[in-house]
């Protein structure tokens, strides 16, 4: 399913969208500028059109008679992945614009698939309004903490950051700090660099923020050394007490994103809102029970969604394996008021400190995702992690020695691999990733 034409079809369908997705940009913006104004009729529209198209174009659809939501199957990513993906794409797969995507999954069950062009550039101009609804100007710096991992020589010199290639600031900004290195020995470097180039926005997983946080006030900085107009949470879930010790060191200034690599949520809440707002012109979101009935207002459900702009390869009625507690559905917005089933596990390197599992696994993009069914981090003592393994039957070892390599990271841990037959799921169905 290769396409050697598929960077030029990508990069001439980039600077065609403004163009002609114009409207689209603005229904976008309007959303986040004007208090999640929508256009029920655009949106309507929006979903017939797609499941229209699914029905036509994917073959696996092809049975389904009516142009309704609900009588699309619900899936699973354990679904997705024993279906043919050719079943799943459109039948112009090879002439549509694309990039490929893979996620570890907070559940531990990594997946790979490709992306359609336009949920990408969609993707963009979501992450622009949400910053602009918080106060960003063209001028404004972001910076973002992730699982980017530095090589030795810059290690060596205790470099832990890198200005990025691309000059745009949204939504990774322009330099990026790799958690893996934060610790009380590091922390020092960090807090330099920072002071003597302050950004205007952070973008961090909330566990590393409040690490940060608590380094800042260790070095005697009991009021933040620079003033930030904004901290975007992502990628964990953040609990009420990490909240507040933000809130009360940083300022009123943090706002949350919820969204996934199969681009077909993105959610927000901003101070002073109390529940998440899921974008309309994104995606459609559902909270359905275990008989993949909706939810009453107030009841917990699973988190269900169906990108309306992935049409190379549709995520319909894709069910996330989070849980949120629904609060109203509102001219085609959901709100919801808690998000869970995200993880925000830490592992103990061999020197005693704690590294962020988000940032030491999905911050990597291991290649071997792709061939793995599920994994499993045991961290049961310091400096040591066993990884309990169900191979896909395209595992080699050269997954194995990426595997390896990776999570050593550089010596901090002792890694080893049980090949298993299955991993035990929580009460709520899903892999725990980390045990420790």
């Amino acid at each position: 399913m290769k396409n050697p034409y598929n960077r030029i079809i990508n990069e001439l369908y980039k600077l065609l969208y403004p163009i002609i997705k114009h409207k689209n940009i603005a229904s976008v913006r309007d959303f986040y500028n004007c208090n999640y104004k929508t256009d029920g009729y655009f949106i309507e529209k929006s979903k017939k059109e797609l499941l229209a198209n699914v029905i036509e174009n994917v073959p696996y659809y092809s049975y389904i008679e009516e142009k309704k939501l609900s009588c699309f199957p619900v899936m699973s990513k354990e679904i997705y992945r024993k279906i043919n993906p050719e079943l799943l794409s459109h039948k112009s797969f090879r002439y549509l614009p694309k990039y490929k995507m893979n996620t570890g999954g907070s559940t531990g069950e990594p997946f790979e698939f490709y992306c359609d062009a336009n949920a990408g550039l969609y993707d963009f101009y979501h992450q622009k309004y949400q910053y602009e609804k918080i106060g960003f100007e063209k001028s404004n710096k972001i910076y973002v903490l992730n699982g980017w991992l530095p090589d030795q020589n810059l290690v060596k010199n205790k470099v832990f950051w890198r200005k990025k290639k691309n000059a745009n600031e949204f939504p990774f900004g322009s330099k990026e700090f790799s958690t893996h290195y934060l610790n009380i020995t590091n922390s020092e470097f960090y807090i330099k660099e920072l002071i003597s180039s302050p950004p205007n926005y952070l973008r961090s997983y909330p566990s590393v923020m409040c690490e940060l946080t608590s380094f800042f006030i260790a070095s005697g900085y009991t009021c933040p050394p620079f003033e930030l107009k904004g901290i975007q949470l992502t990628s964990e879930m953040t609990s009420p007490q990490q909240e507040t010790y933000l809130q009360e060191y940083w300022g009123d200034i943090i706002f949350y994103q919820y969204g996934h690599s199969e681009a077909s949520a993105i959610a927000t809440k901003y101070p002073g809102e109390e529940f998440y707002t899921f974008s309309p012109y994104y995606g459609i979101t559902e909270i359905l029970n275990d008989q993949n009935e909706h939810v009453e207002e107030g009841e917990t459900g699973r988190i269900v969604v169906t990108s309306l702009n992935n049409v190379v390869r549709p995520f319909i009625r894709y069910d996330t394996g989070d849980l949120a507690s629904f609060r109203k559905n509102e001219n085609g917005v959901t709100t919801v008021f808690n998000i869970e089933g995200r993880v925000q596990d830490v592992v103990e390197d061999i020197n005693g400190n704690s590294i962020s599992i988000t940032g030491l696994v999905f911050g990597q993009h291991f290649y071997a995702f792709k061939n793995i069914l599920a994994w499993q981090i045991h961290n049961e003592n310091k400096g040591v992690l066993v990884v309990d393994l169900v191979k896909e039957k395209t595992f080699t070892p050269n997954d194995e020695k990426e595997i390896l390599e990776k999570l050593s990271f550089n010596g901090a841990f002792n890694v080893s691999i049980r090949y298993v037959d299955n991993i035990a799921k929580t009460k709520a169905g899903k892999h725990k990733l980390v045990i420790k």
